[in-house]
């Protein structure tokens, strides 16, 4: 992979809707910041987030202390996005309710929560930013196939905050993995051999992505 790969490979943002990408870009070396990189979000989220951020949204609440719950061992649920957020207020399923609970009391949670808060923060007002700032290529998977209203409305938002944005959606094609199309719209469809899992987003079709990195720089000037 050359140079110029890599640079489209870090300047690429994933939408979700889960880390695959991250590990991507993790096991190319790059390390970029981003709010949804590490996050579990589904499309609505996704849309939701995108529309309140266009409505200048001031997000009150955001990653509050007493309205974070526990989502599994080790994520959290954000209450005003609906986002899951890896944590380190770590969790375990309560044997009688089978609901997961805090393992540890409110004082240490809270200082834990203090560093996290800060964290997510500065990275919704980076990701508010550069929709606007800096034309992106952005990138959507599910294994759910997204409905076409799904994606042309995640497509319409995009390209409200800058006519630059473009969204590419992840689908897999045992046929043709590696490569993509593009639609009259505009959408990107990618092709990858299959999406990895939820439980396993670093198990992915490293060949596939190779290739399909490889040929959007080869199709697009510079991002």
């Amino acid at each position: 992979m050359t140079e110029d790969d890599l640079e489209l490979a870090g300047r690429i943002v994933s939408l979700g809707d889960n880390c695959e990408f991250g590990f991507v870009q993790r096991h190319l070396g790059l390390e970029p910041s981003g709010l949804l990189r590490w996050a579990i979000a589904w499309p609505e989220n996704v849309i939701s987030l995108l529309e309140r951020i266009s409505a200048g949204d001031s997000f009150e609440g955001f990653y509050d202390f007493p309205e974070i719950r526990p989502h599994n061992a080790g994520m959290v649920r954000e209450p005003v996005t609906g986002l899951l957020f890896h944590s380190q207020m770590r969790s375990s399923k309560d044997p009688e309710t089978g609901v997961f609970v805090f393992d540890l009391p409110e004082e240490p949670r809270r200082e834990i929560h203090g560093n996290e808060e800060s964290k997510f923060s500065y990275l919704l007002q980076k990701f508010q930013s550069t929709l606007r700032d800096e034309a992106r290529l952005h990138v959507i998977r599910r294994t759910r196939k997204l409905t076409e209203a799904e994606i042309s409305r995640l497509d319409a938002l995009l390209r409200e905050f800058n006519p630059g944005n473009r969204l590419m959606v992840l689908t897999a094609d045992p046929d043709r993995p590696g490569t993509f199309e593009t639609r009259d719209d505009g959408v990107l469809i990618g092709y990858v051999r299959e999406l990895a899992t939820y439980a396993q987003a670093d198990c992915y079709d490293r060949e596939g992505w190779a290739d399909l990195i490889k040929a959007l720089r080869s199709h697009f000037e510079a991002f």
